[in-house]
């Protein structure tokens, strides 16, 4: 009574142990499948990823590159400009204390001249003064052209050693 029931329950075990199986192997199968497909895709973007940041990277190294090389050529225009700048700043200078000198010597020149022709003026009036008799006033004119001989004689000059210069009577 139970021997075919026992068989018939052996069978379906059996199949459910089959399907079971089958089952396990399918989900293996796939999950299998599944982690193979998932690991291709990150590798995929992984390496994509990988290419875009190096590609950036030797994007930023050449522009910074770039930057460095212009900031190079900038200074040394400016260090050129700024060797011309100095060199026109003494030329300048230079010729500035020629003219200055020249200037002075002009000066000192006419300055002279006209001393000395006020100075043979009052010599001419001093002698026809004095042929004429009046010699106390004229002893404080000549104290007084003495007083200013004094002083036109003696004048600075601006030159490159910046001394002053007197011009002897």
């Amino acid at each position: 009574m139970f021997g075919p029931q026992v068989r018939e329950y052996n069978q379906r075990l059996e199949q459910i142990e089959s399907m079971l199986l089958q089952l396990r192997e399918g989900l293996r199968k796939s999950f299998d499948d599944l982690s193979s497909s998932f690991a291709s895709q990150l590798e995929t973007a992984m390496s994509s990823a990988d290419k875009k940041l190096k590609a950036l990277d030797a994007r930023t190294g050449e522009q910074r590159a770039e930057l460095q090389q212009q900031v190079e050529q900038l200074t040394e225009r400016l260090n050129v400009r700024l060797t011309q700048l100095e060199t026109d700043c003494t030329t300048f200078q230079d010729e500035s204390r020629k003219r200055l000198d020249a200037i002075n010597d002009s000066f000192t020149r006419s300055l002279h001249e006209a001393v000395e022709a006020v100075d043979k003026r009052l010599q001419g009036l001093t002698t026809k003064v004095q042929d004429e008799g009046g010699g106390t006033c004229i002893d404080r004119q000549d104290a007084r052209r003495k007083s200013w001989t004094g002083v036109f004689s003696c004048s600075a000059t601006i030159s490159s050693r910046a001394q002053p210069r007197c011009a002897t009577n």
